[in-house]
């Protein structure tokens, strides 16, 4: 068993337990009225350790070629994902304590990754803030166009995404995301379940698209 598995392993429990644990910081957890959300949470917190585990170990055992770094840059926005994902999913907005955790521990990660890639370091983080960027600048003239095409909460998500995962995986991640979220809208509407005025959340799709792009593509 070497190194790299026993990291990438070891992370994907320890990031997915951080992104749990947000839930507790969260005021909608703690009310009575959403006693069935906290039920609900912890069914939730299996499946997200089946999911991190799962892209785990197809980086260990499929995309040898991933550094550590990339590994555990992935598996972090995975984490931030399924908090993220649920509190869309439940109240149709993402708590802006979930976006500041992961700017901190995006901050935390540059210190490792500073030492360990140092003379790559200053690309990385020049590309990723470049990608924050133009996915701010995309979003805005998209809801110019269109009112509320996209709301600012899963704007601040991509572009935490985008500090983490660099323009080329963001990119991947981002395309799955569009085509899971198109199918998906189109069998709810065809279903009858939704209409075309009704809010759709957003960042449940971030997460499938994401984690679809970890296991087919190695992201």
């Amino acid at each position: 068993m070497n190194l790299n598995f026993i990291i990438t392993l070891l992370f994907s429990v320890i990031s997915t337990l951080a992104g749990i644990y947000l839930f507790h910081f969260l005021p909608e957890y703690e009310t009575e009225e959403n006693k069935i959300a906290k039920q609900a949470v912890q069914k939730y917190t299996v499946i997200a350790f089946l999911l991190s585990i799962s892209v785990a170990l197809f980086y260990v055992f499929l995309y040898k070629n991933n550094t550590v770094m990339e590994n555990i840059k992935t598996l972090t926005v995975l984490a931030i994902l399924y908090p993220a994902a649920f509190y869309d999913f439940q109240f149709f907005r993402i708590p802006n304590k979930i976006i500041a955790f992961a700017v901190g521990i995006r901050v935390i990660l540059l210190i490792p990754e500073t030492v360990i890639r140092k003379e790559k370091v200053l690309n990385i983080c020049l590309n990723a803030l470049i990608t924050a960027a133009i996915v701010f600048a995309i979003c805005f003239v998209c809801n110019l166009i269109m009112k509320n095409a996209i709301g600012m909460g899963d704007v601040k998500l991509l572009a935490v995404m985008a500090l983490y995962l660099g323009s080329g995986k963001l990119f991947t991640a981002v395309m799955l995301t569009l085509i899971v979220a198109f199918i998906a809208s189109i069998y709810l509407i065809c279903a009858g379940r939704k209409n075309k005025k009704d809010v759709i959340p957003f960042a449940p799709f971030i997460l499938i698209g994401t984690y679809v792009s970890a296991i087919l593509m190695g992201i």
